[in-house]
This record gives structure tokens, sequence and C-alpha cells, in this order.
């Protein structure tokens, strides 16, 4: 091997092993601090993943939602009526130690809600919103209630001049 050749071989080492150190480094510095008490309701949130059916109704057995963790499991992403021309997003995340959801409605806002910590029913209200004001209609609150892993539901409540609350219930998709 020549003189150079060797020279290249042992930088690209030498650079590999830097570069290697430095991403370790920077999810060891990541992870930092105390964990968030509202991280056990993103884990449950997680356990979500996959689609979901109307467990009643009219339209028992129809596909109502899809469930993906996303950003290295730090997001969870729903949407809900998937396929439809009333298809909306939610996605959820930590936020100190809050859980916060940001949902992108099918009525051209995206109101912003916070859920205190907690395991089995997650209460969320609006703390704000893009292309929305205060007074304008927008989804306000919702309440998600897991049942069991093959079961939750969801309130949705509406603020606007009627303000209203919608409840769907949800049964995982069966293979």
């Amino acid at each position: 091997m020549h003189r150079r050749q060797w020279f290249a071989l042992c930088a690209t080492i030498v650079l590999t092993l830097f570069i290697a150190h430095a991403l370790r480094a920077d999810d060891t510095h990541a992870q930092k601090g105390p964990p968030s008490k509202a991280q056990p309701a993103l884990d449950k949130l997680k356990n979500l993943a996959g689609e979901w059916v109307y467990a009643g109704g009219g339209n028992k057995g129809q596909l109502a939602a899809r469930y993906t963790v996303s950003s290295a499991g730090t997001v969870v992403m729903e949407q809900l009526f998937p396929g439809t021309d009333h298809e909306m997003v939610t996605v959820y995340h930590l936020d100190g130690d809050k859980l916060m959801m940001t949902h992108y409605c099918a009525a051209g806002n995206q109101p912003r809600m916070h859920a205190d910590p907690a395991t089995d029913k997650l209460v969320f209200t609006c703390t704000g919103g893009s292309n929305m004001k205060e007074s304008d209609s927008h989804m306000h609150a919702m309440t998600l209630t897991f049942i069991d892993d093959d079961h939750f539901k969801e309130e949705w409540t509406w603020k606007g001049e009627q303000t209203a609350t919608k409840p769907f219930e949800f049964e995982r998709k069966k293979s």
C-alpha cells in the first residue's frame, strides 16, 4: 500500500470514529433531564398504531382512523376519516409535562390543545391555534378515553354559534 493510500485510509477511519462518537454524544445530550410526566400518556397513544374502525352505529366496521408513530417515537399522528373529503390529521407530542396536540381541521384552522398527564382518560383543552381567533368556530376540546387495548372513545367539542360535542367509538381493525 502506498503512503498516500495508507494516510487516506487512516484519515477515513479517524473521521468515521469521530462522527460516530459525535452522534452518540448528541443522543446522550438529547435525553438528559428528568423524563416528562406526560410520557406514559404518549406511550399509551403509541399503542394505537394501526387502523381503527367504527365500533357501532350505521358505519360499524368501516375505517375511521389510522395511527402512525413518527419522528423517532416522539410523535403520534392520527388520521381521522382517512380517504374521505372530511379527512383530518391530529399530531400528538410532548410539551414539557403536558401532552400537546395540533388538530389540522377540515374547517381550515389548526387548534392546539394541551392535556395534563393521565393514562386512562386524556382531557385536551384549546390553548390557541393558527388560522383562527378565539371567537372563531373551532374544535375547542377533545376527551380520549382508553377502554381496553382494542377499544377507545373520542369526544370532540366544537365551539361556535352552536356548541356541540360529538362522540366517536373505535375498535381495532382485525386483519
